[in-house]
């Protein structure tokens, strides 16, 4: 799992330009602490595609809870990954 995060925080710091010292945490909310926008957020989601093997957004459960925190779409992407590709980043 700690892959998992610190996969989605690089995604975070790549598609918002975020400085390599800023500190993301999983309670961090994506737009408010961290200024992700609903075009950033599609650029987000496919870097996490590209990124994270297994995983693919699923429109049907994708909701805007999920943007609450890291630990929220964290936790989104894993629930998305086939099981016995939980923890395999590329």
């Amino acid at each position: 799992m700690n892959e998992l995060i610190e996969s989605v925080k690089t995604a975070l710091r790549v598609t918002i330009n975020l400085p390599d010292d800023f500190t993301i945490t999983m309670e961090s909310h994506l737009r408010d602490d961290l200024g992700i926008d609903s075009l950033t957020s599609m650029d987000f989601l496919m870097y996490l595609e590209d990124h994270i093997d297994g995983f693919e957004v699923d429109a049907s459960t994708l909701t805007p809870a999920h943007f609450n925190s890291v630990r929220a779409i964290v936790e989104y992407v894993s629930s998305q990954q086939p099981q016995a590709d939980t923890n395999q980043v590329t």
